[in-house]
Formats: structure tokens, sequence, C-alpha cells
């Protein structure tokens, strides 16, 4: 029995010839040299020279003075598509911007997240809640919980609070919640 070993490329295949066999192939070229058309081998640049030959991106600003680009909505505000006209909050999160408490001032340490935790899940658990209660903000800063954001009726605003009163660890509710009717 024959056995052949035939290499193409980078794979080797040795199999079993019978009879005659095939001419054998030429070799192929390895991909580490450059070939004829590639634009290394046509280069004067040294070789550990940067190559410049990158594609231009199309988002980028062309040299093209300002005057001669027209001027529309996309040019001069970009993103106009993806923004919110009129949103229902947009004066209480700009009123709230600065001074007031917010979800990134919640605490890390365990206590913090299982007082959180347990009012969410009590807010969860309570049947009869807007789905705005369901949403409401819990903050907690050491043993002191704010709650913030719309809730539908003052009930709402009063079974939410002594949902966070009656949790373990909390000694201070600093109650925000808004009645939107």
């Amino acid at each position: 029995m024959n056995t052949r070993i035939i290499a193409f490329g980078c794979a080797v295949f040795i199999g079993a010839c019978g009879g005659e066999s095939p001419p054998p192939r030429e070799p192929v070229a390895s991909s580490v040299q450059p070939s004829v058309n590639t634009p290394a081998a046509t280069s004067t640049a040294p070789v550990d020279a940067p190559r410049n030959d990158t594609p231009k991106r199309t988002d980028q600003p062309s040299s093209v003075p300002a005057t001669d680009i027209p001027s529309t909505t996309a040019n001069s505000n970009p993103g106009v598509a993806d923004q919110t006209k009129n949103a229902d909050n947009t004066t209480i999160n700009d009123r709230d911007r600065h001074a007031t408490v917010t979800p990134l001032d919640q605490g890390n340490s365990s206590t913090e997240t299982k007082i959180t935790a347990a009012i969410r899940k009590g807010i969860m658990a309570e049947k009869g809640l807007s789905f705005n209660a369901k949403n409401v903000k819990v903050i907690t800063v050491g043993s002191k919980v704010t709650l913030r954001g719309p809730v539908a009726s003052d009930q709402e605003r009063a079974t939410i609070e002594a949902l966070a009163k009656k949790t373990e660890g909390v000694s201070i509710v600093d109650n925000q919640l808004e009645v939107k009717k």
C-alpha cells in the first residue's frame, strides 16, 4: 500500500493511495510572504513604518468650511429625533438634579442593601398599589430611608411609608412621595 502526504496550505492530509496517484500539486504561497499584488510588496516605505492606507471614516466632519454645509435640523442638533418632548417629569428631574438624595446615593453595605430589598419586596407584595407606586425610589443611607416618586393617592403614600417604617433596621423615613392625580 502506498501512503502519500499532500499539503494544501495549512492542512496536511495523509491518505492511502491505490493504483495511479494524482500529479503532485504546486506549493501554495504562505500568507506570511507578500504577494505581488499586495500594497506592501509595491511600497517603498520601510517595513516597520506605520501604514497609512486605512479607509477614511465617513461619520467624521470633512475639512469643508461650515458655511458650505447646508444647515438642517440634523446638523444643528444631532439626536433631535431621540429626544422626548414634554415628558411628564422633566420639571421634577430638573428640580431634583442637585439638592436631593438620588438612587446613586444608595449605600452599598450589606445592611443598607438588605433594608432596601426588604422595603422593595414589601411594596411589590402589596396588592392594589398603582404602577407608579410600585416603582418609587427607595434609597437607604445608614438607617435612614428616603422614599421618592409619584403615587396615585394619599393612601398609597401612607401605605408605602408604613412599610418602610416597620422594616427592621430603619430609624428614620424621609417620605418625599408626591401624589399625582
